[in-house]
């Protein structure tokens, strides 16, 4: 885990050397065990450090490193091959390294070092791209090909680690971060507007390629960018995964919980490959408890395990007595952490700056001291349960497994389904508009959907109005009869992107790796393989697999719960503490022509004044602050 920085720029443009370095002194937190920068100078369509003809084009590679494994310093970055031919500066861990690197050793390959670097660099000069889809892990790295005079850039299949890049006619420039990339000359602080309405319409998820910021893009999940240094500025990403379903044979629930249980352990012994300690964050749910107790299976009884567990100051969102029975059960040493909310006001500043954009809730803060809580434990590596709600499903999907019953004429199945899942928390999912969604033709609800459309709550619509903006969002864009498994491919292409920036921020802010078991290839494509009474029961119960392929390893009173909490905050009792704090920040939006202030006043008062549901305050008054702090902390430009 590190932080990588670099710029592909031509011959006839002074380096950017002093943009690299400010960016590797700006990401010190994602790399304090170690920096390198190498500047490579290409003429005549190959890298040389001789003079002779006029340079064709400059790469710089800057790296940060964490060190996570193997500590020495011969494995330092950016590194290269013995032969000077590929040079790389790699982000993230490729946690089947040892597999690979035997592979290699077969075909003649040596190693200087013991790191999952060196393995992806030999493997990359052995296969070049074919070696992606081989890739365990998480990552984002850049490689540069002397010979071929040409930079590749990739990120992982499901996006864990981040990569952004700003690029024009004669130069690309990367990091791991965007604020770095907003200090290089000529790039410009102006907001996207798209992104800026989409985000205060309510979107949680991240879109392609855009980001808060107009000449700012990311590499999106599964995809490179393949770049010849002679015109950088031509390029365009290319996918190189895509999650499809492959439908398996005739498979009986135990069949399906064993092999997701063998899966399951195989991930986690893999993801605990380390250097250091690793520890996990336990919230209580299934997901967090499963990781913890399958850690717990396969380290034995002998290594500590350290948990790290948010106790919310409100009893009603406590989990406290759920993660402290898995902490028992497991021997964990569990670390608690109490959040007052004098403390949000004191660091929701650096938040927003940690973060780089704006977030429309306050729990992410709850991850946030998580994280802060491993680093002074002096756990350098934590397991999280981030994306298990994305496939596996979660209450939000009842109304599709609801409306595939009905569409199918399972009538009879349909009706017990509703019964039984109308006796679960949140079960307001279900409403009749939410099934009717589900099951009218796509095209008539998108049509009732663009005739309900109205400007996003606080926004100036003239303001939007004038850049040709308005909603960007088709959520059914699978046509009638959307599936269950269509809808979680749907989840895992747009929310979750967002969900591991927030962590991958979160984490990287106290130089903490964040791992996340239930994100590999070989998990997603045997769950999307089932059918769906295999994520959602008939009884309604969401997870059907894992809390089936997790009994006898986790409490049965964790797995028998039936109300799903998380990262909760009391968000009313927090809006009434801090209210004179909140009127502070709102009054910033003044300076924001993207937002109508009377309107965003008059929305405050009331949800201020107890007047709006804790979901409108959730959604709409901590979407707002953070939006005003992050243009002010950012300098972002509106204009």
């Amino acid at each position: 885990m590190c932080g990588i920085v670099g710029c592909i720029q031509t011959g006839e443009h002074v380096p950017l050397r002093d943009a690299v370095r400010r960016a590797m002194d700006h990401m010190v937190h994602r790399g304090p065990d170690g920096q390198g920068l190498e500047e490579f100078i290409v003429r005549n369509g190959t890298a040389s450090s001789t003079l002779g003809a006029p340079p064709i084009a400059t790469v710089l590679f800057g790296h940060r490193r964490l060190a996570i494994i193997d500590l020495s310093e011969a494995a330092r970055q950016p590194m290269s091959t013995p032969d000077g031919r590929y040079h790389l500066s790699f982000n993230g861990e490729i946690y089947n390294y040892r597999e690979i690197r035997a592979e290699l050793k077969n075909l003649g390959h040596s190693f200087r070092t013991s790191s999952d670097a060196e393995v992806l660099l030999e493997g990359w000069r052995r296969w070049g791209k074919a070696l992606l889809p081989r890739l365990i892990g998480m990552f984002a790295f850049a490689v540069f090909d002397s010979e071929q005079a040409s930079v590749l850039l990739a990120r992982d299949p499901f996006g864990i680690k981040p990569l952004y890049y700003v690029q024009d006619r004669h130069r690309i420039v990367f990091a791991s971060e965007i604020a770095p990339l907003l200090e290089v000359p000529g790039v410009s602080r102006r907001a996207h507007p798209q992104t800026v309405y989409d985000f205060l319409s309510g979107a949680m998820g991240e879109l392609a390629d855009r980001t808060f910021f107009q000449d700012v893009r990311q590499l999106r999940a599964g995809h490179y960018l393949a770049i010849s240094c002679a015109s950088p500025g031509t390029s365009e990403p290319v996918c190189y995964w895509e999650l499809e379903r492959k439908r398996a044979p005739c498979i009986s629930p135990q069949e399906a919980s064993s092999g997701f249980r063998d899966l399951f352990e195989q991930s986690i012994r893999l993801h605990l490959r380390s250097d250091v300690p690793v520890g996990v964050s336990l919230s209580g749910g299934m997901d967090s408890s499963s990781i913890t107790a399958m850690v717990r299976a396969v380290q034995g009884p002998e290594i500590p395990l350290h948990a790290f567990s948010y106790v919310a100051e409100d009893p009603e969102l406590s989990e406290e007595r759920w993660s402290g029975m898995v902490a028992r059960a497991t021997a964990a040493k569990q670390h608690l952490v109490h959040i007052h909310p004098n403390e949000l006001v004191e660091d929701f500043r650096e938040l927003v700056r940690v973060q780089e954009q704006p977030f429309g809730s306050p729990t992410i803060y709850a991850q946030y001291r998580i994280f802060r809580s491993a680093h002074e434990a002096g756990v350098k590596v934590v397991l999280t349960g981030q994306g298990a709600d994305q496939y596996l499903g979660y209450i939000r999907h009842l109304p599709v497994r609801l409306a595939t019953l009905v569409r199918t004429g399972h009538w009879l199945a349909a009706m017990q389904f509703l019964r039984h899942a109308k006796a679960l928390p949140g079960s307001a999912a279900l409403s009749l508009r939410g099934v009717a969604r589900e099951t009218l033709p796509a095209s008539l609800v998108e049509t009732v959907r663009r005739v309900r459309t109205r400007p996003p709550p606080g926004a100036n619509a003239d303001w939007f109005r004038e850049r040709g903006i308005g909603s960007s969002r088709t959520r059914y864009s699978e046509g009638p009869g959307r599936s269950l498994h269509g809808l979680l491919k749907q989840n895992l292409l747009e929310a979750l992107p967002a969900l591991l920036r927030f962590e991958d921020r979160n984490a990287m802010a106290f130089s903490v790796e964040n791992r996340v078991p239930f994100l590999t290839a070989d998990l997603l494509n045997f769950v999307f393989s089932l059918p769906e009474e295999e994520i959602i029961s008939a009884e309604g119960r969401c997870k059907a697999v894992l809390l089936r392929a997790m009994r006898g390893l986790v409490p049965t009173e964790v797995l028998d719960r039936r109300d799903r909490i998380g990262f909760a905050m009391p968000i009313s009792k927090l809006n009434r503490q801090t209210e004179s704090w909140l009127h502070g920040i709102l009054r910033g939006a003044a300076a924001i022509p993207a937002l109508d202030v009377a309107e965003l006043e008059r929305r405050v008062n009331r949800t201020l004044d107890n007047q709006a549901s804790d979901t409108e305050s959730e959604r709409w008054l901590w979407r707002w602050l953070s939006f005003i702090t992050w243009a002010s902390e950012l300098q972002v430009r509106f204009a």
